[in-house]
């Protein structure tokens, strides 16, 4: 196996994991939420996820390999999750699911949009990762509603 094919599998069964554990995750939060922020933000992950999984599969499908199981860290995470309730859920539902997910989710695809020369498995990344950019964005605003974006202008940036 070629080290392009290998990157090739690697990056279909960590993304196929991540989308199975965040839609998991996320039918937790909109079971057990309160907040309507993450409720949305939930079912946001749960819709993109499941419209994904079958591309995924199917990619899988193509290269003789079968749909992953979850990391130990991941159903550590989902069994935590599943015994949290009110604001200790929501907290650790933000950090876990709606910050660190996202933030690896979208450098796991700017990684493979790099190293994967594949044309139709790198379009699909290329498609996919405007729509992990919104979700991290929209995660990062509600874990930080009170912080600004932070802008830099070019003078600024100039200066020593």
């Amino acid at each position: 196996m070629s080290e392009q094919q290998r990157e090739e599998w690697r990056f279909l069964k960590e993304a196929s994991a991540a989308g199975r554990f965040e839609t998991e995750a996320a039918r937790l939060a909109v079971a057990k939420s309160n907040n309507a922020g993450i409720r949305s933000l939930a079912g946001t992950l749960i819709t993109h996820h499941t419209s994904v999984s079958n591309e995924l599969v199917h990619m899988l499908h193509v290269r003789g390999m079968a749909p992953p199981m979850l990391a130990n860290d991941q159903r550590k995470t989902l069994n935590r999750l599943a015994r949290l309730h009110g604001k200790k859920f929501d907290r650790e539902f933000m950090e876990e699911v709606g910050l660190k997910s996202q933030q690896e989710n979208v450098q796991l695809y700017e990684r493979a949009r790099m190293a994967i020369g594949e044309p139709q498995l790198k379009a699909w990344i290329e498609r996919m990762l405007p729509t992990l950019h919104s979700h991290l964005s929209t995660a990062e605003r509600l874990a930080y509603p009170d912080s600004k974006p932070l802008r830099l202008d070019a003078a600024a940036l100039a200066k020593p």
